[in-house]
């Protein structure tokens, strides 16, 4: 794993719920369904 680097597979997991990911000053990225 690469340090400041997130895998693709690591963001996968919310795409194949059907949900997408937002991206939020306050909490960073979210998956949101």
């Amino acid at each position: 794993m690469i340090p400041g680097k997130t895998p693709n597979l690591n963001l996968n997991w919310c795409v194949e719920l059907g949900c997408s990911w937002y991206s939020s000053a306050k909490e960073g990225e979210s998956c949101v369904c």
